[in-house]
């Protein structure tokens, strides 16, 4: 969920990391996934180079990595970040205390960003308060990010798996944003981790976000794209998205491509020794 964000005043990356699940379906990563792995790490470094201000909105291992380029990705940014120590659990505050170590010699400065505001000549970054991370707080908080210049807004949800709460959804309407970038539901882990009665909870957010005035721009990527059948589990979210005229896909359509699911088709990579990867495209 890296992503690049450019003002006139001032060039962001957020959540500069990248990870592949362990397990899926029983089996590890597939050397496709692992070369495309190193590919994306050599992109974030890309943007990390260009960005002056570098956010984390928490820290789980697919949104900063404390052990990969922090020389380059952090060398004298302003450095925005969850506070490792309140609204966080365990895990992520020995996480979040570690990373600062490691980046603290490199960083130009280090802010702890919860509930705050910054401005960088006309470009304001918002935070919102600390949001669980899904159905609870089992995995602790993140941070939404809010970037207005003056004339357009862009709003990053991080991981609220969804949205299924309340309190996720206050601040993206509070901010009524230009664009929306959300990380949808986890749709492969429901009846587990998931239950469906959150998962119609997050569909009835997603939907009603279409509502908000400003939206001309609904990425909807992350979770939701684990599922190989993500998008029959939004239709309504395009439909209601259709009547107010929002342009609504992928991060990677956004991009002019198509989505590659590779976590999704784990299994098919491994039965197919060519491993044709346009016909894994969506």
């Amino acid at each position: 969920m890296a992503t690049y964000v450019e003002t006139k005043d001032v060039n962001i990356l957020i959540d500069p990391g990248v990870a592949l699940a362990p397990r899926r379906f029983g089996l590890p990563p597939h050397p496709v996934e692992l070369e495309k792995l190193e590919e994306d790490w050599k992109r974030i470094v890309y943007y990390a180079e260009r960005s002056d201000v570098i956010i984390v909105t928490h820290y789980h291992y697919d949104h900063h990595n404390p052990k990969r380029y922090t020389d380059v990705i952090y060398k004298d940014k302003v450095v925005l970040l969850k506070d490792p120590m309140e609204n966080i659990n365990y895990n992520q505050s020995r996480r979040g205390l570690y990373f600062i170590k490691q980046i603290e010699n490199y960083a130009d400065r280090i802010e702890i960003a919860d509930s705050k505001e910054f401005k960088f000549e006309d470009t304001v970054i918002k935070f919102s308060k600390p949001v669980p991370h899904g159905i609870n707080t089992k995995l602790g908080y993140v941070l939404e990010v809010y970037v207005y210049d003056g004339k357009h807004s862009f709003l990053f949800t991080s991981d609220v798996e969804g949205p299924p709460l309340k309190e996720q959804v206050e601040f993206m309407y509070e901010m009524n944003p230009n664009v929306i970038y959300i990380d949808g539901p986890m749709t492969y882990l429901l009846g587990s981790r998931y239950p469906e009665e959150e998962l119609n909870k997050s569909l009835a957010h997603l939907t009603s976000l279409n509502d908000l005035t400003n939206l001309r721009v609904f990425i909807i990527d992350h979770h939701l794209l684990r599922d190989a059948n993500w998008l029959s589990w939004v239709i309504d979210v395009y439909e209601a998205a259709k009547v107010r005229r929002i342009w609504v896909g992928t991060a990677a359509e956004f991009m002019g491509l198509s989505p590659l699911l590779l976590e999704a088709h784990r299994k098919e990579l491994y039965e197919s020794e060519a491993s044709n990867l346009p016909e894994l495209t969506t």
